[in-house]
C-alpha cells in the first residue's frame, strides 16, 4: 500500500524545486475548502496563482482564509484565468487549470483551456453525458501540444480502496459484483433540495450522477473495463426534484466487466440499485469469488473493510483519511504534479477513464445524451 506522507510534511525538501506547477482554479465552492485545494495550496512543487468566481466578495474571504493563496490572482470570468495561464506557460512555467464548477461548465471551461494549450485537471463527473466527454478526449488527442486531462475521480489513489484492490486475488475466481446504495435525499423538503446536484440541466442527471459516478469509476479501477450495461431508471415519489422532467428517484442495471484473470478472459456480471427515495440509509458494494468476498462503503473513506474467506471475516487495515489523508485529493494529485513534471503518465484517473464512466451511467439511464 502506498502511504502519503505528503501532508503530513509540508516542508520536506523538494527533490524537484526547480519544477514549480503554478495552478489556476476556476470555481471555489465548498469542494474546494477541504478536500481539494489545500493539497495543492500545500504541496510543494504547486503554487496557485490565480482564482476565479463570480462573487468577489465570496472570493477574497476564500483566499483570505486559506494557506498559501494570499499572492493569487482573483479573476470572476474562467476565460481571464486562462489566458493569464497561457502567459505564464508561453514565459515557460508549467501550468495546470484545476475546474471545481457545476458539472455543465466543466466541457466549455475545459475544451477553452485545451485549445489553449493548457493542462486540465477535472473535478467529477467530466461532463455531463457521454458526447459531452469525447468532445474532451478527442481535443486532448488531436492537441499539437502535449496537453494532458485529469478527472478527480481520487478514490483510485485512496488507501482504503487499495486495500480492496489488493485483497482482490485472495477472492480466487471473481464471479459477481453487486452495489447498493440507498437514501433518503428525495424526501427531505423542499428547501434542502435547491442544490444545483439536483437540476439535471446542470448536474446532467442528479444524485447518480454525483454519486454513482464515484461508484461506477472505481469499479472501473477495481474490475477493468464495463460493457453490456442496461438500466431502468424512475421517478417513482412525487416529491423528487424538478417536476415531470426532472431527475430519476431509482435507478436499477446490470452490466458486466472485460475480466483477464491469468490467461483466462470471461465476463464478470454486476448488478445495482440505487433508490434516493428509500426511508432507510444504506452503502454497500461486495465483490464476490470463489473463496470469500470483500465488502466495503463507498461513501466513507473511515469505516472498515471486511474480507470474508474460508468461513472467517477479516477487517483490512488501511490509513485513515482522518490524518494524513484530511484533503483526500493529495494521494491521486501526487500522481498529477509528478506527470506534470516528470512526464510521468502515472495518474490512474484520465478523460479516456472518466468518459467511460459517463458511458456507464448514461446506459443506465437508458438515454445518449443528458437533455
Amino acid at each position: 500500500m502506498r502511504m502519503f506522507a505528503l501532508l503530513a510534511n509540508p516542508a520536506r525538501v523538494s527533490a524537484m524545486s526547480n519544477n514549480v506547477v503554478k495552478w489556476g482554479v476556476v470555481g471555489c465552492g465548498d469542494v474546494c475548502e477541504i478536500k481539494s485545494l489545500p493539497a495543492i495550496a500545500k504541496h510543494p512543487d504547486c503554487q496557485v496563482v490565480s482564482l476565479c468566481r463570480r462573487n468577489q466578495i465570496e472570493l477574497k474571504a476564500f483566499r483570505d482564509r486559506h494557506d498559501g493563496l494570499q499572492d493569487a490572482k482573483l479573476f470572476s470570468e474562467y476565460r481571464d484565468v486562462i489566458e493569464y495561464l497561457k502567459e505564464l506557460k508561453d514565459a515557460g512555467s508549467k501550468v495546470c487549470l484545476y475546474v471545481a464548477t457545476p458539472v455543465s461548465m466543466h466541457s466549455p471551461i475545459c475544451l477553452s483551456a485545451l485549445d489553449a494549450g493548457i493542462n486540465c485537471y477535472c473535478e467529477k463527473p467530466l461532463a455531463r453525458d457521454y458526447n459531452e466527454c469525447r468532445q474532451l478526449v478527442d481535443k486532448v488527442n488531436s492537441s499539437d501540444e502535449d496537453v494532458r486531462l485529469w478527472v478527480a475521480y481520487y478514490r483510485r489513489r485512496l488507501p482504503k480502496f487499495q486495500v480492496v484492490e489488493s485483497n482482490l486475488r485472495r477472492l480466487g475466481v471473481i464471479t459477481s459484483v453487486s452495489v447498493k446504495l440507498l437514501q433518503k435525499r428525495h424526501l427531505m423538503p423542499a428547501e434542502e433540495k435547491a442544490h444545483w446536484h439536483f437540476d439535471k440541466a446542470t448536474s446532467g442527471g442528479g444524485l447518480i450522477m454525483d454519486l454513482g459516478s464515484h461508484i461506477f469509476d472505481l469499479l472501473d479501477h477495481l474490475l477493468g473495463t464495463i460493457s453490456n450495461c442496461s438500466g431502468v431508471s424512475v421517478r417513482a415519489c412525487d416529491t423528487s426534484p424538478g417536476g415531470k422532467d426532472g431527475i430519476e428517484d431509482v435507478v436499477v442495471g446490470s452490466w458486466s466487466h472485460d475480466m483477464d484473470r491469468d490467461g483466462r478472459q470471461y465476463k464478470l456480471p454486476g448488478v445495482c440499485e440505487f433508490n434516493f427515495a428509500a426511508g432507510v440509509n444504506l452503502d454497500e458494494v461486495t465483490i464476490t469469488g470463489t473463496e470469500g468476498l470483500i465488502k466495503f462503503v463507498t461513501f466513507s473513506d473511515d469505516l472498515p473493510v471486511f474480507c470474508s474467506v474460508g468461513g472467517e471475516e477479516e477487517e483490512l487495515e488501511f490509513e485513515s483519511a482522518g490524518g494524513v489523508l484530511e484533503h483526500v485529493h493529495a494521494p491521486l494529485l501526487e500522481d498529477v504534479v509528478k506527470d506534470l513534471i516528470q512526464g510521468t503518465r502515472d495518474c490512474p484517473s484520465t478523460g479516456e477513464s472518466a468518459a467511460r464512466c459517463n458511458l456507464v451511467l448514461d446506459k443506465l439511464l437508458g438515454r445518449d445524451e443528458w437533455k
